[in-house]
């Protein structure tokens, strides 16, 4: 079992992907998004996810739903 956290930023957020292993063999994504400004964390936001057969299934799965909230939820300089 891999139990090695994901971690990757996007567009200024940190996604921190650790999905949790069930007893029946299979994982639960799971990400956490925070956003990192000065000496604490400004926002932070947990998703749990889809249920996955493989470990690396449920990292991809997770980081692209943080990417996608991130796109949702977050007005990029552009857009003011």
């Amino acid at each position: 079992m891999n139990s090695t956290p994901y971690r990757s930023f996007y567009r200024d957020y940190m996604l921190h992907c650790q999905p949790r292993a069930l007893e029946d063999g299979r994982y639960r994504a799971s990400v956490a998004i925070s956003a990192l400004g000065g000496l604490k964390t400004q926002t932070q936001r947990f998703l749990d996810l889809a249920i996955f057969d493989s470990h690396d299934e449920a990292v991809e799965h997770a980081r692209a739903a943080g990417m996608d909230w991130v796109d949702k939820n977050v007005r990029s300089i552009a857009d003011h």
